[in-house]
């Protein structure tokens, strides 16, 4: 968890982006040798996720949303993206089967920039 001044120096340091994001995913290469299960890094931004919530009309508490929050990190760990509409297309689905999966009916379902 990262404030939004730090969530903002993130993004442009590392993705060239200069406003602050919910998320971040920063995958882990262990040393040649190493065998490790570790995916990777997930940094959220609360004040960000709270933000959201505002914009979409649900809690700024709401369980649904920080669980989608952090599968879409752990799926960038996993190698998915939205670039491209039909990655975006993919990765959303996964989300919501994900979702489904850990006993919400609904995802609070955001669109990708």
């Amino acid at each position: 968890m990262v404030d939004i001044e730090e969530m903002c120096y993130l993004n442009w340091y590392y993705a060239g982006k200069d406003y602050p994001t919910n998320v971040l995913s920063f995958p882990f290469a262990p040393p040649m040798n190493v065998k490790s299960s570790l995916l990777g890094d997930i940094v959220i931004c609360r004040q960000v996720i709270e933000h959201e919530s505002n914009q979409i009309n649900i809690p700024r508490y709401s369980r649904v949303h920080w669980a989608h929050i952090v599968i879409h990190g752990a799926l960038h760990l996993l190698g998915y993206n939205h670039i491209y509409d039909t990655d975006a297309l993919l990765m959303q689905k996964m989300e919501i089967i994900i979702i489904q999966l850990c006993g919400y009916k609904t995802c609070c379902y955001t669109t990708y920039k």
